[in-house]
C-alpha cells in the first residue's frame, strides 16, 4: 500500500502530481532548490525538503540526495514527474533498489525505449516503419559526415538520451555539420548526463502525432487515443490538440495499434507516449521515439478522456490493474492545449526572465490551468521556460478554438514576455483552423504569426497608457483639455483629450470619442471603454515608458505633454543618422557562458555567432548585429554571467 509518495520534480508537473495524490488519499513530499523556497508545491505539498542550490545538477538532479529524503521522511514511492529524471534508467534502478518504488516504467524498459536508437531498433523488428536514419549512436565528426552523405540532407542530430527538443539540430548542409553536432552534444550532455547522439533523415512537412498509452503490471495495455503536436519552435512543443485533426478513423486505428504493439512488445509499465512523423501527402507514419513518463500534454487527453492519468500512474504503481478496459475509452469532443513559456515570440522566442507583477488566470467551464504562477514570483534562468498550460475542451474544434481565444482575452502574466500573443494569432491563422499544418507551420506563417499590433488597436493601446497617465498627475497639474504625444515602435502620434468625468473626450485625426479607463481595485489589470468597444489589458510603468500587455503581446508605449513635440521629433531627425561606431553586447540574461566563438582582433560578420550562453536549460546563441572588429572581450568560456553584463565591445564600420 502506498501511503506518502515523493515527488522528484517542481512547477506545474509538482503540484499536479500532488493534486493526484490528495484525490486518492496520499500524503506527499516535495523537494525544491533554493531558487524554489517560496514555491507552490513547496507550500502545498505535506512536507517539504532543500535539496541544494539553484542549477538543477546540484539539486533536481542530484538522485542520492533525493532517494536519501525519501527513506528520511518515510516515503513508500517517487514520482519523477516529467524532464529531470524521470526517464533515467539508473535513478529508476537506483530508487527500486532503496526498496521504493518507482512511479514509471521499470528500469529495463527505460533503457530499452528511452534510448532512442534501443526503440527504433525494436520498431523495426515489429514491422513499424522509422525514420530512415542510425541504429548506432554516432562516436564521432567522421563518422557523422559519413552517415548525413549515406542519408542525404537535410539530417537531425537527436539527443539519444532524452526529449523535449534538447540536444536537437537540423543541419542542411556538411558545413554546418562539426558546429551543430558539438552543440547537440553539448545540450545533450547538459540536460541527460549523456552525450550520445543519432542521426535521422529530417522530414520537414511532415505532421507529429502521438498516442498515450498505460500498461499495468499484469498484462493489460490501452491506448487513450492521440494528440497532434505539430505547432513546434526549436522542436519544442507549443500547441497539443486531440483528436488530430484530418487524420481518418483508419490512419487513428492504426496508429493506435502500432503503440499498444511497441509497449506490449517491451513489456511495459506506467503511462507512456509513442511518437509518430505522419506524412500527409503519402499517407505513411514513422515511428519517432517512445516518451516513457508522463508528457507534459497528457492534460489534452484527460480532457478528452475524463481518464486521470497520473492518478492510474499511481494505481499501477501500487501494483493494481487498470480499472478499464479499452472498450471503456470513449473519448468525447475536442481538447486543446497551449503552453504558455516565459519567451519573446518577436525576438525568436528568446528566453524571458524576471518578476510577475501581475497575475489573473482565465476560468470557467471547459477550462483548465495548469501551473506553479502567483504574483511576485520571479522567472529565473536555472529552469525550462515553461510557466503554465492553458487546456480547453468544447464539443467541437471550432467551438475548443473559440474558448481557447477567450480564454487568452482573460489571461494576464506582466512582468515577463510570454508565448500569450503567439497563440492568439495561431489560433486565428487559416492554415491552423483548416488543421492542414505541418511541424515547419511557425516558418512558412511567420511573417502572419509575428507582425505587429494593428494599427487602430495601438491607438487604442495607447489611448489607455495616455489616460492613467492622466490618472497619475495631481488635480492641480491637470487642464480641462490636454495634448499629449505618444511614441510607439518609433512612431509619434498626437492626442487631444478633454476631461469630462467620469468619461473623457478624445480628440484625433478630426474625430471625436468617448473614453474611458477603469483599474480593477489593487491590481494593475483595466478595462478601456472605447464608444461600444471594451478592451482588458494590464499596465505597468517601466522607466519613462508604459508597458502594455492586450492579448498576451506587449507594447512599450511612451507618453509626454505635447508642447514641445516638434522639438523632440527635429532632434531625433538630426541625431538618427550618428550611429555609434562602437557596439557593445551584453546579456540578455544570466546564465553560464558555454563557448565563446571570438577572439580579440577577429572580424565578424553580421548574423555571426559570438557566444553560446546556456540558460532555462537550452542553449542560446548571441550573435553580431553588425559588422566590425572584436576590440575587447570581457568574458571567458564557463563564465557565470548576470542579465545586462558586458561580454564584449565591437568597433563598427563606418
Amino acid at each position: 500500500m502506498l501511503k506518502k509518495v515523493l515527488i522528484a520534480n517542481r512547477g506545474e508537473i509538482a503540484r499536479r502530481v500532488i493534486r493526484a495524490c490528495r484525490a486518492l488519499g496520499l500524503q506527499t513530499v516535495a523537494v525544491y532548490s533554493e531558487a524554489d523556497c517560496y514555491a507552490l508545491h513547496v507550500e502545498e505539498a505535506d512536507e517539504a525538503y532543500l535539496i541544494g542550490p539553484p542549477p538543477p545538477r546540484e539539486s533536481y538532479l542530484c538522485s542520492d540526495k533525493i532517494i536519501e529524503i525519501a527513506l528520511k521522511s518515510e516515503c513508500q514511492a517517487v514520482h519523477p514527474g516529467y524532464g529531470f529524471l524521470s526517464e533515467n534508467a539508473d535513478f529508476s534502478q537506483a530508487v527500486e533498489e532503496a526498496k521504493l518504488v518507482f512511479v514509471g516504467p521499470q528500469a529495463e524498459s527505460i533503457r530499452l525505449l528511452g534510448d532512442k536508437v534501443a526503440a527504433r531498433r525494436l520498431a523495426q523488428s515489429l514491422g513499424v516503419p522509422t525514420v530512415p536514419g542510425t541504429l548506432e549512436k554516432i562516436s564521432d565528426l567522421s563518422e557523422a559526415l559519413r552517415t548525413a552523405q549515406q542519408i542525404g540532407y537535410p539530417v537531425l542530430i537527436k539527443a539519444a538520451a532524452g526529449g523535449g527538443g534538447k540536444g536537437m539540430r537540423v543541419v542542411q548542409n556538411a558545413e554546418e555539420l562539426p558546429s551543430l553536432l558539438e552543440r547537440a552534444i553539448s545540450e545533450a550532455q547538459s540536460a541527460f548526463g549523456d552525450p550520445a547522439v543519432f542521426i535521422e533523415k529530417f522530414i520537414p512537412q511532415a505532421k507529429h502525432i502521438e498516442v498515450q498509452i498505460l500498461a499495468d503490471g499484469h498484462g493489460n495495455v490501452v491506448h487513450l487515443h492521440e494528440r497532434e503536436c505539430s505547432v513546434q519552435r526549436r522542436h519544442q512543443k507549443l500547441i497539443e490538440e486531440s483528436p488530430a485533426p484530418l487524420l481518418s478513423e483508419v490512419e487513428r486505428t492504426r496508429l493506435c495499434e502500432a503503440a499498444v504493439k511497441l509497449a506490449r512488445a517491451a513489456r511495459y509499465r506506467s503511462a507512456g507516449t509513442v511518437e509518430f512523423l505522419y506524412d500527409f501527402d503519402a499517407k505513411r507514419f514513422y515511428f519517432l521515439e517512445v516518451n516513457t513518463r508522463v508528457q507534459v500534454e497528457h492534460p489534452v487527453t484527460e480532457m478528452r478522456t475524463g481518464i486521470d492519468i497520473v492518478q492510474e500512474q499511481l494505481h499501477i504503481a501500487a501494483g493494481e490493474r487498470l480499472s478499464f478496459a479499452q472498450t471503456d475509452v470513449r473519448p468525447r469532443g475536442h481538447a486543446i492545449e497551449l503552453r504558455i513559456c516565459a519567451e519573446d515570440p518577436l525576438n525568436n522566442f528568446y528566453p524571458s526572465l524576471g518578476q510577475i507583477v501581475e497575475l489573473q488566470l482565465p476560468q470557467g467551464e471547459g477550462i483548465r490551468m495548469d501551473h506553479a504562477l502567483r504574483r511576485g514570483e520571479w522567472v529565473t534562468p536555472y529552469y525550462d521556460p515553461l510557466i503554465a498550460k492553458l487546456i480547453v475542451w468544447c464539443e467541437d474544434r471550432p467551438h475548443a478554438m473559440t474558448r481557447a481565444l477567450t480564454a487568452l482575452d482573460d489571461l494576464f502574466i506582466l512582468g515577463v514576455r510570454t508565448t500569450g500573443g503567439f497563440h492568439y494569432r495561431a489560433l486565428q491563422n487559416e492554415i491552423f483552423r483548416s488543421g492542414a499544418y505541418f511541424t515547419d507551420f511557425i516558418e512558412r506563417e511567420r511573417e502572419r504569426l509575428f507582425s505587429s499590433v494593428a494599427e487602430p488597436k495601438i491607438s487604442a493601446l495607447s489611448l489607455a497608457a495616455i489616460l492613467r497617465e492622466v490618472h497619475g498627475l495631481s488635480m492641480e497639474n491637470r487642464e480641462q483639455k490636454m495634448s499629449f504625444a505618444v511614441t510607439v515602435d518609433g512612431r509619434m502620434s498626437e492626442y487631444a483629450l478633454k476631461l469630462s468625468n467620469p468619461l473623457v473626450i478624445v480628440r484625433r485625426a478630426g474625430e471625436e470619442f468617448p473614453a474611458r479607463l477603469s483599474a480593477k481595485p489593487g491590481s494593475k489589470l483595466y478595462s478601456l471603454s472605447l464608444g461600444e468597444e471594451l478592451l482588458k489589458l494590464a499596465m505597468k510603468r517601466e522607466g519613462d515608458h508604459w508597458v502594455v500587455l492586450w492579448r498576451g503581446q506587449e507594447l512599450a508605449i511612451k507618453v509626454e505633454r505635447a508642447v514641445a513635440k516638434r522639438y523632440r521629433a527635429l532632434l531625433r531627425s538630426t541625431t538618427a543618422s550618428l550611429e555609434p561606431t562602437v557596439q557593445e553586447v551584453a546579456s540578455h540574461m544570466p546564465g553560464l557562458i558555454l563557448k565563446v566563438s571570438v577572439g580579440e582582433g577577429q572580424r565578424v560578420e553580421p548574423g555571426e555567432s559570438l557566444f553560446v550562453l546556456e540558460a532555462m536549460k537550452m542553449e542560446n546563441e548571441i550573435k553580431s548585429s553588425v559588422k566590425g572588429v572584436i576590440e575587447k572581450l570581457c568574458v571567458k568560456s564557463r563564465d557565470q554571467v548576470e542579465k545586462g553584463q558586458l561580454l564584449c565591445t565591437i568597433r563598427a564600420e563606418e
